[in-house]
């Protein structure tokens, strides 16, 4: 199935050297003093023989760079990689092989990443010149990473068609078609990459046995290379396509017909391997039906191969690639060795480093587990007080509404039933005020700033009568839970006694028989608890710093109103707001519900 490859690989190396240079140019070197040309303009001139197939003078011209002691290690694994085509095309298999191999060894020693897709590509022609397709297809895969990393699409068609033409059993035919479509989708417009488009479908349709589809492709191939004027050795190579179809449908007269014709090229461009190929293909087609003829059509190309692909010489050149990569393994293990041996020390190091670290991450771990665990305690503590501090502000609230309805109900009673009733209701009243007196002691160890006198001495020298004393205290709280008075920060002791009827010594006396507390205390213990209700009240005060909600409770000072309020309440305002506005955020989402 891959007789014509070998053909077709020729055709495509011949195609990849440079154009062939003008008379002039040609004769402007004859005579030149090759010895004192630069090796730049050395490469440059055998390139330019190699373009006029003039492969002894070319290789003299590379012989004298390879020679020289290498200044420009690019330059001298060009001129190797040069070398290697110019035995090539003059089919001395070996010797390519060798300057291959070394132009491959300067290239990854010294990184030339740009040359070494060049190079697989010629040591897998070497491979598929000796039927050896899937070492071939193996370089031509590295060759198309190369390209597709260097990208450079015109090469990744070339070697996508190398694979598609080098066939071996093991690989599905689906993934020739995906190369095919991968050749599609770079559109080109160069004359082989047209004739590629053809000559790739009929081969893939030949491989899955579809002949005569395979046919019409070969023939629109062969149309397209006379209408161009291609090499012979692209007719060449359809022509052998075709006598396989044909030779695989059983039309040996058709497939006769294309190996004559190939016959007669071989002959007129005088090129051996074309007539190998042809040769041993028409003893194959006579070998059932002319056994003279296929005999003697056989001991002619055997004859002529064993000239040209000398198989010990190809076991030299497969072991050359196979020792090559067995050395490349090589030096990389003793390198590894070596690297080994000097880094113990930063290994026991590393190894250290990371016992070091593990400890590490396992302690913060820790340590954020135990914060974690630490903050949902603290959190838990938080929302205990929060509740703790909203109960008590429900409980003032229900205190003072029962107060004010039993003073309206003893007003009631003392109208219509006289004196027995007014005692016995004053006598509730008092046990009322007394008991809500105790469940809401506050603690506080502030000190009366000069608001008003000592208590005792207070108490002795002013002996007020009872009556007076609750009527006094009605209206002190009248003033405090019923008016915004207190949230001035010049409120005083002398302004509530102003606002209450009296005078500062009563009010202070009252004060502190009733609630055990001075003035000061007293007034924190209404400012608090007025803040804790404004942070409650998020459609009014939602939007307040805690600084705004301290100066509008009469605070001056942040820091004082953050000390005040968290000693009365066990938590800081800022912790108090948050918790109100959970509360108030999930409650609302639960109405919406």
């Amino acid at each position: 199935m891959n007789r014509n490859y070998t053909l077709y690989i020729i055709f495509s190396f011949l195609l990849s050297l440079p154009a062939t240079v003008t008379s002039a140019e040609s004769n402007g070197k004859k005579g030149a003093d090759l010895s004192n040309m630069s090796d730049a303009d050395l490469l440059e001139y055998g390139e330019r023989l190699m373009a006029r197939e003039n492969t002894d003078s070319a290789l003299l011209c590379f012989g004298l760079i390879n020679k020289r002691e290498p200044a420009d290690m690019h330059l001298y694994a060009k001129s190797l990689h040069a070398t290697g085509k110019a035995y090539y095309v003059r089919s001395s298999y070996g010797k390519a092989m060798e300057s291959y191999m070394e132009s491959l060894r300067v290239c990854e020693v010294n990184g030339f990443e740009d040359l070494l897709q060049g190079i697989y590509k010629d040591i897998g022609n070497i491979y598929s010149m000796f039927n050896d397709y899937q070492q071939s297809s193996a370089l031509y895969t590295k060759a198309l990473n190369l390209a597709r990393k260097r990208g450079d699409r015109t090469f990744v068609n070339m070697m996508l068609s190398n694979l598609i033409c080098a066939y071996t059993p093991k690989t599905p035919i689906s993934k020739y078609w995906e190369y095919y479509k991968e050749l599609c989708s770079h559109r080109e417009s160069r004359l082989r990459y047209r004739y590629d488009l053809l000559m790739d479908k009929g081969m893939i349709l030949s491989y899955e046995k579809k002949n005569r589809e395979a046919i019409a492709y070969f023939k629109k191939a062969a149309d397209f290379t006379t209408a161009n004027k291609m090499s012979p050795l692209s007719l060449a190579s359809v022509y052998t396509s075709l006598a396989d179809a044909y030779q695989a449908l059983g039309e040996r007269d058709s497939a006769l017909l294309y190996l004559y014709e190939n016959k007669k090229i071989a002959e007129e461009i005088k090129y051996p391997a074309l007539m190998i190929m042809t040769l041993r293909n028409l003893s194959e087609l006579y070998r059932n039906n002319d056994e003279r003829k296929s005999l003697e059509y056989k001991s002619e190309y055997l004859a002529l191969s064993d000239s040209i692909f000398n198989m010990n010489e190809f076991n030299g050149i497969r072991n050359a690639l196979y020792y090559y990569e067995m050395d490349e393994k090589l030096k990389t293990i003793s390198s590894l060795s070596e690297s080994n041996r000097e880094s113990a020390h930063e290994i026991a190091t590393q190894r250290w480093w990371l016992v070091t670290l593990t400890v590490f991450c396992i302690t913060v771990v820790l340590l954020v587990i135990l914060a974690y665990i630490q903050n949902r305690r603290l959190s838990r503590s938080y929302h205990h007080l929060f509740n703790k501090n909203q109960e008590e502000l429900a409980s003032d609230k229900i205190y003072a509404r029962r107060i004010k309805e039993m003073k309206q109900r003893l007003e009631k009673m003392l109208g219509s039933e006289g004196e027995p009733a007014e005692t016995q209701d004053a006598a509730d009243v008092a046990a009322e005020k007394e008991s809500a007196g105790d469940m809401n002691k506050p603690h506080d160890d502030e000190k009366a700033a000069g608001d008003d006198g000592d208590a005792d001495a207070t108490r002795q020298q002013t002996k007020m009568p009872e009556e007076q004393k609750n009527t006094l205290l009605d209206a002190i709280m009248q003033v405090m839970e019923h008016g915004d008075e207190f949230c001035d920060s010049d409120f005083g002791i002398e302004r509530l006694a102003t606002l209450v009827g009296s005078n500062s010594k009563y009010v202070s006396q009252v004060i502190n028989d009733v609630y055990s507390k001075n003035f000061r205390t007293f007034l924190n213990e209404f400012r608090v608890k007025k803040a804790m209700t404004r942070m409650n009240d998020t459609e009014n005060y939602g939007q307040y710093t805690i600084k705004a909600i301290a100066e509008s409770v009469g605070y001056k000072s942040q820091s004082n109103f953050i000390n005040v309020f968290t000693r009365q309440t066990g938590i800081k305002p800022s912790v108090f707001q948050k918790i109100s506005r959970e509360k108030i955020t999930a409650r609302s989402g639960v109405e919406a519900e």
